[in-house]
């Protein structure tokens, strides 16, 4: 989300560069993400940990 709203600063102060530019950032950022996620994921462990506290 923080990609998108940054491109979309960009395009409302005028610095927003080629199609071909934006596009790259939110491939990039899609990127980042899904490796933020996955190393989440792999340091806290799969399942929901709300359902761990209830037992």
């Amino acid at each position: 989300m923080i990609g998108v709203a940054w491109e979309g600063f960009e395009w409302a102060i005028g610095i927003m560069g080629d199609l071909r530019d934006t596009i790259i950032d939110l491939v990039m950022d899609t990127a980042g993400a899904l490796a933020a996620a996955a190393l989440l994921r792999r340091v806290a462990g799969p399942g929901n940990p709300s359902e761990d506290r209830q037992a």
